[in-house]
């Protein structure tokens, strides 16, 4: 039957074209390595929510056997064992996708495309699944690479580190990854023409933390009056919570938020 606990996702490797083939509305695929953690079992399930799932493949390109009833995909994986890894890789399409809350999900407004990764009224409450296909459960955590193909008047924010930009002819691919174990619905993608303001953080441990805010309207001045009073806060937790364990301290002045999602903050206006 199936079982999600039976298995531990490792990776997720996240490749979208999102706004640029298909006019509001996204196509690509995630990629799941995953280990077998207990029991043989030929059926397992992951989370996409109101989309089309294209086809299921092993990473030789082999079809695997599916079925998609919104949230869940159904795979038959091949006979394995206790401590298997395995890969498969979910192609699908799809647009916007809100929560009846009206909040959680992935956004398409006309300047600006955004995730907000939980739902109040949907559940499980994570709402990675809005987006990408996922175990979509908060105790599962797991490393992202994220291959983002946009037009070239926008940006791709997401959380984790900026590997590389590829310049397409008619496209950008931005390549981020998160090398830290988090939990689905702490990913995010932000997508528009944005300003940016950029500072620093002295760390009470040394070193120093990028603090990036990306916004649409407004000025630099306006920005930096808003947030000269984070690296003293961000201080006090330190003092309190000890190290800080992610890449920057970064937000995205989003419509609605505000999410707490890793690097990339989604910062209600």
């Amino acid at each position: 039957g199936e079982n999600t606990d039976s298995i531990d996702v490792i990776h997720y490797g996240i490749n979208l074209n999102v706004n640029n083939k298909i006019n509001n509305g996204h196509i690509g695929f995630t990629d799941i390595k995953f280990k077998i953690i207990s029991c043989t079992y030929h059926s397992v399930c992951f989370m996409l929510k109101n989309q089309t799932v294209d086809s299921v493949k092993t990473l030789s390109g082999q079809d695997i056997p599916f079925s998609y009833s919104s949230p869940n995909i159904t795979l038959s994986l091949p006979l394995s064992s206790v401590g298997d890894i395995m890969y498969i890789r979910v192609y699908y399409h799809g647009g916007e996708v809100i929560e009846p809350y009206q909040w959680g999900g992935i956004h398409y407004l006309s300047n600006l495309v955004y995730v907000l990764g939980v739902a109040f009224r949907d559940y499980p409450h994570s709402y990675a699944r809005s987006w990408f296909v996922a175990k979509d459960s908060f105790d599962d955590k797991a490393t992202y690479s994220f291959n983002i193909e946009v037009n070239k008047n926008v940006q791709v924010i997401c959380g984790g580190v900026l590997d590389s930009i590829t310049n397409n002819d008619s496209s950008n691919t931005y390549h981020y990854h998160i090398p830290q174990m988090i939990s689905p619905y702490l990913c995010s993608l932000t997508i528009a023409n944005f300003k940016t303001y950029t500072s620093t953080i002295h760390s009470i441990y040394g070193g120093d933390i990028p603090l990036v805010v990306h916004y649409i309207s407004g000025d630099s001045l306006t920005i930096r009056d808003c947030f000269s009073r984070v690296p003293q806060g961000f201080n006090a937790l330190e003092k309190e919570f000890g190290r800080f364990r992610f890449n920057r301290v970064g937000y995205c002045v989003t419509p609605r938020g505000s999410m707490e999602h890793v690097d990339n903050i989604s910062l209600a206006e």
